[in-house]
């Protein structure tokens, strides 16, 4: 997937298997999507715009590295399920069209 510079980048820490498929075809079209997986053994998260840490099935050690790698206002924890995390990636990224 080749990235456009003119969209935002948002970083999806702790999908499950497939569940990344997903979140391309529903916000490939607005935003460059980068996703960590969270069975890796280093906390090293890619530049972004903003990162969502899926707080359900993972170790707390990802919520402190986005902590660590970006500003409290990029970093988004997420509890919920895919459908969500959608409606809040494109609220994310028609704020930020906004601005």
């Amino acid at each position: 997937m080749t990235t456009n510079p003119s969209r935002s980048t948002v970083t999806i820490i702790g999908l499950r298997y497939g569940q990344d498929a997903r979140i391309t075809k529903k916000c490939g079209d607005i935003v460059n999507l980068k996703f960590v997986d969270a069975d890796q053994s280093e906390t090293v998260l890619p530049a972004s715009d903003a990162v969502f840490v899926l707080t359900r099935f993972i170790e707390h050690r990802w919520t402190n590295a986005a902590h660590r790698y970006f500003p409290r206002n990029r970093v988004h924890l997420h509890a919920g399920g895919i459908s969500s995390l959608v409606r809040r990636i494109r609220a994310l990224s028609e704020e930020e069209m906004r601005v």
